[in-house]
């Protein structure tokens, strides 16, 4: 009879354990449902929104007018060799600014030069303006900066150096100034947002061509009869880029 009563117990106890996973799905009553809102541990943010993400805005866009327009960076914002007789050579940017405008002078010495890798192979400039001073861009000043998108010259820069802006991919405008003479090899090679360069006639001779690897519609600027629009013509006939006349 005793034997008889165990067994009626324990089966009560098997088919009440059986009922109620029944209820549950199988799992424990007290475990917490699994949703897309709970933090598992493979989630660095804890379940919350990434802050620094949700917060990042796209930048404006730059026009040109906002760069001619924009005040001179300040002189702290650069690095420089050179003296009073040779003038300055800008030679690193410090600064944080998006938008960079050279100074006229630093420590009251004019800035002359913008050195070799001086900006290149950086993200964070969009736009750069020379001042008047400045008559040279040395070769590579610019290389690979996918970050810039417009450049302006000063009224007195003379030379671009060779490969100076080779690889800007997101250039899109360059405003160059008449009274500039050399424009060497390559200067603006596979800037391939670029559409359109405007020559000033005060440019020399182009012995090879500034321009290589752009866009199938890239169109070069020239005044009609002009030393340089013989040269485009000639750069023209060997499929690198197309010519109009002003």
């Amino acid at each position: 009879m005793k034997k008889l009563l165990v067994i009626l117990l324990v089966l009560t106890m098997v088919l009440g354990c059986v009922a109620c996973k029944s209820n549950t799905g199988g799992k424990d009553s007290t475990s917490p449902p699994v949703n897309s809102s709970t933090p598992g541990n493979d989630d660095p943010n804890n379940g919350k929104d990434n802050e620094s993400d949700k917060d990042k805005k796209p930048t404006k866009d730059i026009t040109m007018e906002d760069l001619l327009s924009h005040p001179e960076s300040p002189e702290s914002d650069f690095a420089c060799t050179g003296d009073e007789t040779t003038g300055l050579t800008i030679v690193r940017y410090d600064g944080d600014d998006e938008i960079v405008v050279i100074p006229e002078k630093i420590r009251g010495i004019p800035v002359v030069e913008i050195a070799t890798f001086t900006f290149a192979n950086r993200d964070d400039i969009k736009a750069v303006r020379l001042s008047d001073s400045v008559t040279e861009i040395m070769k590579v000043a610019f290389t690979n900066n996918e970050g810039i998108e417009l450049f302006a010259s000063g009224s007195g820069l003379e030379i671009i150096g060779k490969a100076a802006f080779q690889g800007c991919k997101s250039l899109r405008e360059v405003r160059l100034n008449e009274g500039l003479k050399t424009i060497e090899a390559s200067a603006f090679g596979f800037c391939t947002s670029l559409s359109s360069v405007d020559i000033p006639a005060s440019v020399g001779e182009m012995p090879r061509t500034p321009f290589s690897g752009m866009s199938d519609d890239f169109t070069v600027i020239v005044e009609k009869g002009s030393v340089n629009a013989k040269d485009a013509e000639r750069i023209a006939e060997l499929g690198y880029i197309k010519v109009e006349y002003r």
